[in-house]
């Protein structure tokens, strides 16, 4: 059996407050369209959430041995520490109390039925703070499940996340598992269920992109009619990206057809929504008929540096920031380690030819700074290139796309966030 007692989380904490407005003030020099930035000064905070993604738990159940989960992920996740680092934000809310936790989808590792019941056995020892959550593509209708348990359909995902979003929210969409929650009097949660994956035994695949339909988006401008009406905020959160983050992963990471709902959102100046699905931290904006609209990605849980996001809403803005969670002592550099030895190799063949005497360097230098990309800790990257200008020179000579856009990064951090609403 588990002991999650036995596991206490350590929080190694970023740089916050303090430099919020300094970032803020970079990123104006980046070309990004821009809102103003937010200092909350002496402002009460009427809403805090924390923000967690992606926790990917496999059932212990299902896969007894620790070492054999990490056969199961070749994507650089810690996925043997699944259930420590689960226990942790556990632990990290039930210390901080904010009002809510908030996991945006990828619950489980790939829909089984079994790994959906243990993770809701970690998050109802949550005490004093609200959970809700929403399906990611991984969690419904899987047809891959892990040691062939069932998975769950759209009705039994209601079922076992009745007490975490699905059975007192103020309004719930016909046509998918979203749904709408009075986070505060002047503050609107709005869960959006973006996955296909009730069309996955059709399909006899799983369905790995996200759409919006036609009736849930009439659904929503019902809710942002309303909500708009009586002057309330409305933070969204959905699994797949709202906007692009990255060259390489827009098919199947944003939402198909995403201009409709920016263009909904733009409408009701809706400019805050939190995704996930990439695993990489990264905050990308863009400007829809005068209106700024933010999508923040954060990071998967198990993936470097496994962090909790921190939302903290106030009547004039809000202000975002992230935490590690570190199970136990030198738990960061293990999971960085991990990260870079699994794409390691992927670089190696990459470079042998052009500089048999580099080759292994190069690949390192490269990895090492997925890892920060990863993370989101785009200063640390000029860092390494200012250190490493050499080595950069190859990468850029024989680098793939992705490999050269790792080293194009703004020097801003993605890991912190104040605005105006």
């Amino acid at each position: 059996m588990r002991k999650s007692k036995k596991t206490k989380s350590k929080m190694r904490r970023t740089a916050v407050m303090l430099t919020c407005v300094l970032a803020l003030a970079m990123m104006s020099s980046c070309g990004r369209a821009r809102s103003k930035a937010y200092n909350p000064q002496n402002a009460e905070c009427s809403v805090s959430a924390y923000i967690c993604t992606d926790t990917h738990l496999l059932s212990n159940n299902l896969v007894t041995d620790r070492d054999e989960k990490m056969v199961y992920t070749t994507d650089g996740r810690i996925q043997k520490y699944d259930y420590e680092l689960v226990d942790g934000v556990v632990d990290t809310v039930n210390a901080d109390k904010p009002d809510y936790l908030v996991i945006t989808g990828d619950l489980s590792f790939n829909g089984e039925r079994d790994s959906h019941l243990e993770l809701v056995k970690i998050l109802d020892k949550v005490t004093d703070t609200k959970v809700l959550v929403i399906p990611g593509n991984h969690d419904l209708c899987n047809i891959s499940t892990v040691a062939g348990d069932a998975t769950v359909t759209p009705e039994e995902f209601k079922e076992i996340y009745a007490d975490y979003g699905y059975s007192d929210a103020m309004s719930y969409d016909s046509d998918s598992l979203s749904y709408a929650w009075k986070a505060s009097e002047d503050t609107i949660f709005l869960m959006l269920d973006s996955t296909l994956s009730k069309f996955n035994f059709e399909e006899n695949r799983n369905i790995t992109g996200g759409f919006i339909s036609g009736i849930t988006y009439d659904w929503i401008e019902g809710i942002l009619k309303e909500a708009v009406s009586k002057g309330q905020h409305v933070v969204s959160f959905m699994h797949h990206n709202l906007m692009d983050h990255n060259s390489s992963f827009v098919a199947g990471y944003t939402i198909i057809k995403n201009e409709y709902v920016l263009e909904l959102f733009a409408k009701y100046n809706i400019t805050l929504n939190f995704s996930g699905h990439m695993h990489i931290q990264n905050i990308s904006e863009e400007e829809v008929n005068g209106v700024t609209i933010i999508d923040v990605a954060n990071s998967s849980l198990l993936a470097y540096s496994d962090t909790l996001g921190r939302l903290k809403i106030y009547d004039g803005g809000y202000v975002y920031d992230k935490i590690s969670i570190e199970p136990f002592e030198g738990f960061t550099k293990a999971s960085f380690d991990n990260f870079v030895g699994v794409n390691y190799n992927k670089s190696l063949e990459r470079y042998r030819k052009a500089y048999p005497d580099k080759y292994e360097e190069i690949a390192a230098f490269v990895y090492e700074t997925n890892a920060l990309y990863f993370d989101g800790d785009y200063p640390q990257i000029h860092e390494k290139m200012k250190m490493n200008r050499k080595l950069l020179k190859y990468v850029e000579k024989n680098g793939n796309g992705y490999n050269k856009d790792l080293f194009t990064v703004p020097n801003v951090s993605q890991k912190m966030l104040a605005r105006e609403w």
